[in-house]
């Protein structure tokens, strides 16, 4: 179907679908986050000589701050895939009120 210039034509369906597509990510993103909490510590062995301190600190500190990006981009999904979702059924139901107020007119 031709698209009518200077418009914008809607997907709901392909919403929706990427919308359940980034919520299945963001739940991986924060299963992944748990699963390297559980992680925290697993150098702590090291910290008892002077190198290994330095290289635990470090390694706890990358992962911490790894976590803290995973935990924002599973945020981000959910929030993203939440308004598209939203997008998605305001347009659905935009158009069943159009059609709606079609068929009385005809």
């Amino acid at each position: 179907m031709p698209e009518p210039s200077g418009s914008m034509m809607v997907r709901n369906d392909v919403l929706m679908t990427v919308a359940a597509a980034m919520r299945a990510d963001a739940a991986d993103l924060d299963a992944l986050a748990g699963r390297l909490s559980r992680a925290a510590g697993a150098t702590s062995s090291l910290a008892r000589w002077p190198a290994g301190r330095t290289f635990h600190d470090r390694a706890e500190a990358a992962l911490a701050a790894f976590q803290q990006a995973l935990r924002r981009a599973a945020d981000d999904h959910t929030g993203a895939a939440r308004k598209m979702t939203d997008t998605a059924l305001n347009y659905e139901q935009a158009e069943s009120a159009i059609r709606h107020t079609l068929a009385r007119t005809s």
